[in-house]
């Protein structure tokens, strides 16, 4: 085990997060509206939510203000790359169609019933960083619904010596009930998953000028309250970073089908013309495929995967091995169809116990990506970090697990980190 399972958030910038002190959901209260509109499909009455339903003689000032915030909420959204919401069809019709229907004359409770739909299809309770747009216009503010958690404490900031656009940030966390950190800069915030638990939390902030000075403040959240700064007062910590340019890019090694070396009778389909194949495992454990690239030890694997309707799962895992047994031993990633989420594993023990962020997963295409370098991994879906930490693994391969399941595989790469 990795810890006890605990929500997080990707390495997002945020949306609006709220005042320490107050909250901006009721994921009970939601929940339970939700699941009325979902299966009743009835008009009902959105008062006991919180925001209840306008009148049709609701002032032009007040509609209008209603208005600006779904226009805010919809931009901050959609700096998530949330192309999928435009297909997606409370009423048949896509989200952004909706609330563009609200805006030319559609009554607002009907909006904010689409809205929470949509954010039911995606988890309110699990909180995707992109509904942190959106509660706020249909979960008003409110004091007291949830203790914050404590501060962080002893933000240190240094600089990488070999890379100039980055800073390494670390605090110390004593709290439990940790969603996720924001991270702030002046101007910029930034979400930092919970890694561990409690203990000493790492963050690396990208983007930066080589030899340019940067303030940073930290501050823990629940989702519902947020704590104080730390330092509580601004500008914060300060560092500078080293006058380093980033390494050149390596080129990355491409693993077709002919790569991989399929494991426990897992089946390999013959690539189509663009290089996509079909892997399959009927059984549980154990399953898949091992590839050993000339990458060294430090890279990072990527590659796009489709599970396809009725599966169970995938996973990508860097540092592989299979022993005699043909048992797999890697650290990385599950798109766990079965428990609704992505699991943290290092195989084979974390198979059923590693850390599981709830997830609405699907069975489109997706980005898989596990970064390894020294005993630092850092797993990622569709370009967000999911899981971070350290590794005990030295080297090795990678490795994809499957089980139950036939997944779609393409553009398979391992890139050396130098």
């Amino acid at each position: 085990m990795k810890g006890r399972p605990a929500k997080q958030m990707p390495d997002v910038p945020s949306g609006a997060p709220p005042s320490p002190g107050t909250s901006s959901r009721r994921p009970r209260c939601g929940h339970r509206c939700a699941a009325v509109l979902l299966t009743l499909a009835l008009p009902v009455s959105l008062a006991g939510c919180g925001f209840g339903s306008p009148s049709p003689s609701a002032t032009t000032a007040a509609v209008a203000a209603d208005k600006d915030a779904l226009n805010k909420a919809w931009a901050c959204g959609l700096s998530f790359g949330l192309d999928k919401l435009k297909a997606l069809g409370p009423d048949g019709n896509s989200l952004l169609s909706a609330i563009n229907a609200t805006l030319t004359g559609r009554d607002l409770a009907a909006n904010r019933a689409d809205l929470l739909r949509a954010s039911v299809e995606f988890g309110i309770d699990i909180g995707p960083p992109w509904l942190q747009c959106f509660e706020p216009f249909f979960f008003p503010d409110q004091a007291g619904a949830g203790a914050a958690p404590a501060a962080p404490a002893g933000l240190t900031i240094r600089p990488d010596p070999d890379n100039g656009t980055v800073l390494l940030l670390t605090w110390s966390n004593s709290s439990d009930n940790v969603l996720y950190f924001v991270v702030s800069d002046g101007a910029e915030e930034r979400n930092a998953p919970v890694q561990h638990g409690t203990g000493t939390i790492s963050y690396t902030w990208t983007g930066l000028q080589p030899g340019s000075l940067t303030c940073f403040r930290v501050r823990a959240s629940n989702g519902d309250t947020s704590s104080n700064w730390d330092p509580n007062s601004a500008p914060g910590t300060c560092a500078t970073t080293s006058s380093s340019q980033p390494a050149p890019a390596s080129t990355p090694f491409s693993l077709p089908a002919s790569s991989w070396i399929p494991i426990g009778g897992t089946t390999v389909s013959a690539p189509d013309q663009a290089g996509m194949f079909s892997a399959t495992y009927a059984g549980t454990y154990w399953g898949g495929l091992y590839a050993a690239p000339p990458a060294g030890c430090d890279y990072r694997f990527d590659g796009m995967a489709e599970l396809q309707p009725g599966g169970s799962g995938y996973g990508f895992g860097v540092r592989a091995s299979v022993d005699s047994a043909g048992v797999p031993h890697s650290e990385g990633i599950q798109y766990d169809a079965g428990i609704g989420g992505y699991r943290d594993t290092l195989l084979p023990q974390d198979s059923e116990t590693g850390k599981v962020i709830p997830a609405s997963l699907d069975n489109g295409w997706h980005e898989i990506s596990v970064a390894v370098f020294g005993n630092q991994y850092q797993s990622s879906v569709d370009g967000k970090v999911i899981f971070s930490g350290t590794t005990p693994l030295a080297c090795g391969g990678v490795f994809i697990r499957i089980w139950r399941s036939t997944v779609h595989l393409r553009d398979l790469t391992v890139t050396p980190i130098t």
